[in-house]
């Protein structure tokens, strides 16, 4: 892998941010495994930003494909925004070159470019932040996957709730068409005693 980054600052108004742009040409020779051994690690595998850069991207062994990807992105810190702190970061991956794969098949894999990977978390307040991630489909723009999160607390008491929604897997053995809906909330009783209350 050979990868390159410059971050910078620069100033809006009374805010500031941390810009940094990233480019990673990542080339792989390996033993194409994955009709030999049964894939466990990378059938429900997540395409993100915290992966997108990986040299291997999969868990496991059992997933090593020949082939050439550039991945690019761009992150971005601002502070002291009118809706407080923020960050967000956008990037994709491109496929130079490199067999489709087989065995377990990629759904979108007939696409050399990945889909679109998108973030932003927000603080607007000490006691609230909002966060949203998703990967958006590279030709109509359509909501594959995304986590949305709200979290608020005060001394003694935090709610937070979180929705994911799965349209379309990178694995035809994944499960597709998944919604969840997950509900929290932590109060505090009395010195040591707490009510953890949680529905999904």
């Amino acid at each position: 892998g050979l990868g390159w980054s410059q971050p910078f600052t620069t100033t809006f108004g009374q805010s500031s941010a941390l810009i940094q742009p990233k480019l990673k040409l990542i080339s792989i020779k390996a033993t194409d495994r994955t009709n030999s051994i049964p894939n466990r690690d990378a059938a429900d595998f997540h395409l993100d930003e915290a992966n997108l850069f990986l040299l291997h991207r999969y868990q496991g062994q059992d997933y090593i494909k020949t082939g050439t990807h550039m991945a690019g992105g761009i992150s971005a810190n601002m502070t002291a925004t009118p809706v407080g702190n923020m960050s967000g970061f956008l990037g994709a991956s491109y496929r130079v070159s490199g067999d489709v794969q087989s065995g377990l098949n990629a759904t979108n894999d007939q696409e050399r470019l990945s889909d679109i990977l998108a973030s932003i978390r927000m603080q607007p307040s000490d006691d609230l932040s909002l966060s949203f991630s998703g990967r958006f489909n590279p030709e109509d723009f359509n909501l594959n996957e995304s986590r949305s999160t709200l979290a608020w607390s005060r001394p003694g008491t935090s709610f937070t709730t979180t929705y994911t929604q799965r349209s379309e897997s990178y694995f035809s053995a994944a499960s597709i068409v998944e919604e969840e809906l997950i509900v929290g909330l932590d109060q505090v009783i009395d010195d040591g005693v707490t009510l953890n209350v949680k529905q999904t």
